[in-house]
């Protein structure tokens, strides 16, 4: 399973969130929606931080309780970028070389429930999905645009044959704004 279906969910994500994160305008970086909201940049780092905490945790059998700081050195949406590209790929491989056994072993997941540590690769997969999709709602358009063109992508290239996207919605049921406010009623994607 996890060579079928999970390793290459999570190189398909990868790619998907890069692209997302990588289209955030530094000079918006701060932009949150809603004084509660986190901002772009802070959005953009829960992402990748949580994700590669997770994959650590899943090759690892012990999910960690803590949440992992911004490194000082990570400061721009593309000092993201480089932290989570540079961090991927080792993560994968020691996925991929993890035993049967290992990934079976019992992970306490912060004190609520424990579960065979391969259990935690829908969870983040999910997270990561729904956190990226939430993009749209602080940066609009663009993360719009870079999902549904890594999608075209793939269904190309046949990883995703038979998907059907419809169209976005925001929380109220309204079709998401575009780029910091603007329409996508009349944007051809």
């Amino acid at each position: 399973m996890l060579h079928t279906l999970g390793l290459p969910a999570l190189k398909a994500e990868h790619l998907m969130t890069s692209a997302v994160i990588a289209a955030i305008p530094p000079e918006r970086a701060a932009y949150r929606p809603h004084p509660d909201s986190r901002s772009a940049f802070d959005l953009a780092w829960h992402i990748v931080s949580a994700e590669i905490k997770y994959l650590d945790a899943i090759a690892a059998g012990v999910f960690p309780h803590d949440l992992r700081p911004t490194p000082d050195d990570v400061r721009k949406p593309s000092d993201v970028l480089a932290w989570y590209t540079e961090r991927f790929d080792p993560a994968l491989r020691r996925l991929e070389t993890t035993s049967g056994d290992e990934l079976l072993r019992m992970v306490d997941f912060y004190g609520l429930r424990t579960f065979p540590a391969i259990s935690l690769l829908p969870l983040i997969l999910n997270h990561t999905i729904h956190i990226v999709d939430s993009c749209r709602h602080i940066c609009g358009q663009w993360a719009r645009r870079c999902r549904l063109s890594m999608v075209r992508r793939m269904t190309r290239a046949g990883s995703l044959e038979g998907l059907c996207l419809g169209r976005v919605h925001d929380s109220r049921g309204d079709e998401t704004t575009g780029r910091w406010g603007e329409s996508l009623q009349s944007t051809n994607i």
